[in-house]
């Protein structure tokens, strides 16, 4: 939901005496704060129906045929998929790291591990990036204004 109203509210608290909180809510985009963004368990929900669409396409090359995006299509069908923190740098070692940090609630290692991804995959992924972004921006946003408030109660006593 948009939280813009609560960023405002929070731009306003944060004197000159809260720089880092004024420095990181100035850092989220207005766009951002009036669409919101998505919870964990949506980007985690939204990341299967992703990794269904990347293992689809993850055997096609950027200037692919329709000939090979079928074939990619039947072939992800057959391929045994990976699980857990495997090595390699092929698509389907990516998406089962991502899959393997995201069961951990590790959003910002997911998000590392599709940064990975090129081609297909990574058109395919970047809408689930951004959001996993946008989240995390708002997540650190978060703990610096936390952090700040902490400190500055820490001074007063």
């Amino acid at each position: 939901r948009p939280f813009a109203s609560e960023l405002a509210a929070l731009a306003g608290a944060a004197t000159t005496d809260f720089p880092a909180t004024r420095a990181a809510v100035e850092a989220i985009s207005r766009a951002v704060a009036e669409q919101g963004v998505p919870s964990l368990v949506e980007l985690e929900d939204r990341f299967e129906t992703v990794r269904k669409e990347i293992r689809s396409v993850a055997l096609v090359p950027e200037s692919g045929s329709v000939g090979s995006q079928v074939l990619s299509v039947v072939l992800s069908k057959a391929m045994f998929e990976k699980q857990g923190l495997v090595e390699g740098d092929d698509v389907d070692a990516v998406l089962a790291r991502a899959g393997h940090f995201l069961g951990r609630h590790d959003l910002d290692m997911a998000t590392r591990e599709l940064n990975q991804l090129a081609g297909w995959p990574r058109k395919l992924a970047e809408d689930w990036v951004a959001a996993a972004r946008h989240r995390l921006e708002i997540e650190q946003a978060i703990g610096v204004a936390e952090a700040e408030e902490q400190l500055a109660r820490l001074t007063l006593v």
